[in-house]
């Protein structure tokens, strides 16, 4: 059995793009695909979707009490691993001042474009054996706001109860009778994907 990155036992997946509202940052074409590999690359798709909250928050420097710019939290698993999210800078101070200034300038004559200064990293600080993905300490994975070939991370958590729900076999009442599982982003005017089997 093909497995997901996960704690849960799970079969692989598909998903496919069946819909498309408006085109966006990620997704710019009906039938675009991501395997399970695709949907949350290279880390666990139960801890990242509990950390994703956190994550867009600091992606945003929101305020986290004392510890401004960092959170710490245990993944889902009650013997899981313990991680730290934190905003990193993906540019140079140099850079970045130059960069807000320009994108100062041009906001006032076109739209402000959508270029990020930051990345919001989450790294493992105390591993457990009970991770079915042997984490060690100081592994790191780095919030998607760049890989434009990955699906994107706002989509992934607003679909992930659902799919789990589906790849665990329990029905969705709210889905029509002809066994065909779709599942829309969290952008009223974004994308619909379909749920299926991996390609052979």
């Amino acid at each position: 059995m093909s497995q997901c990155n996960s704690c849960f036992d799970r079969d692989a997946y598909q998903l496919e793009m069946s819909r498309m509202g408006k085109i966006c940052k990620y997704h710019k074409r009906l039938g675009q695909e991501f395997t399970h590999r695709e949907v949350v690359k290279d880390f666990c798709e139960d801890a990242f979707f509990h950390a994703y909250p956190y994550c867009l928050a600091l992606f945003y420097d929101a305020p986290f009490g004392k510890s401004k710019g960092e959170v710490r939290l245990n993944c889902p698993h009650p013997d899981g691993i313990q991680m730290e999210i934190q905003r990193v800078p993906i540019h140079s101070w140099w850079y970045r001042t130059c960069k807000r200034l320009f994108m100062r300038w041009i906001s006032k004559v076109l739209v402000e474009p959508d270029w990020a200064d930051w990345n919001v990293r989450v790294r493992v600080t105390n591993n457990s054996p009970a991770c079915p993905l042997n984490y060690k300490k100081g592994d790191a994975y780095f919030m998607n706001i760049q890989d434009l070939k990955t699906l994107c991370p706002a989509s992934f958590h607003g679909m992930y109860p659902m799919l789990l729900q589906v790849n665990q076999g329990l029905p969705i009442e709210c889905q029509p009778p002809t066994g065909e599982v779709s599942i829309h982003c969290p952008d009223h005017e974004g994308q619909e994907y379909k749920i299926a089997s991996p390609k052979a």
